[in-house]
């Protein structure tokens, strides 16, 4: 069997791909009541404010936040919230791409997709101030018959809500690497190696007084966002 690439297509050459907008435009209202459904089945779910406008989470509630949460990639620093409109993104992740990110009730999402980046990060302080442990994993799902890398980081224990970082690129993600902060004061986490990546999702989810989730718990919430969403795109264009 042929191997299966993934072709970047350059911006100029990506009409016959439908654009995102108006393929999501009534994506992020529909995602509420499913998402909503989901994240309310993790135990302790903490339900944080803020993440609809601006550039950052400044609290979150319950001092989950020092002012964090704050999205960049190599193109631009402090990429700002959309509120669930779908907008052109040249100047953050490349010419051609388009993004939204939408707050549902304890929930924060980014959609990017016809990226043209090599790194993508999250920064800011957070309230764990030196408490508590933080940890990460690399992880796969297979969703609406595609394959996902999840990459994980949680900080956790400190009594503080937790905060718990979801990214997921399509793929198996060859050459993508992941860091992030040791210390539970510091936001950082960042994938590198993007260069290959066309599309990348980031979800945000707290639990409350400090609770840890796990993989599992982790990859529920991933696998039913992707479910949510990939209905409503064409196919990633494809070589045989």
């Amino acid at each position: 069997v042929a191997e299966r690439l993934l072709v970047r297509l350059p911006a100029e050459r990506r009409g016959a791909l439908p654009p995102l907008a108006p393929l999501l435009a009534a994506v992020p209202p529909t995602l509420a009541q499913p998402m909503t459904a989901v994240i309310a089945t993790l135990p302790q779910r903490f339900s944080f404010s803020d993440g609809v406008i601006g550039t950052r989470i400044d609290d979150g509630g319950d001092d989950m936040y020092d002012g964090g949460n704050i999205l960049n990639t190599n193109l631009a620093a402090q990429i700002e919230y959309t509120n669930k409109a779908v907008v052109s993104s040249d100047a953050a992740f490349g010419r051609g791409s388009e993004y939204f990110t939408a707050k549902f009730d304890g929930l924060f999402a980014l959609v990017a997709t016809d990226i043209i980046v090599s790194e993508f990060s999250i920064t800011g302080n957070l309230g764990a101030d030196g408490g508590g442990s933080v940890s990460g994993s690399r992880l796969s799902t297979t969703a609406n018959g595609a394959a996902f890398t999840v990459f994980a980081k949680r900080v956790f224990g400190a009594g503080d809500p937790s905060v718990n970082h979801i990214i997921v690129v399509p793929g198996d993600a060859s050459g993508v690497v992941q860091t992030f902060a040791s210390d539970t004061d510091d936001d950082f986490h960042q994938l590198t190696g993007l260069d290959a990546v066309t599309e990348l999702y980031y979800l945000l989810v707290a639990g409350a007084d400090g609770l840890e989730y796990t993989n599992a718990q982790l990859l529920d919430v991933a696998d039913a966002f992707i479910v949510q969403l990939l209905p409503a795109r064409p196919p990633l264009r494809t070589l045989a």
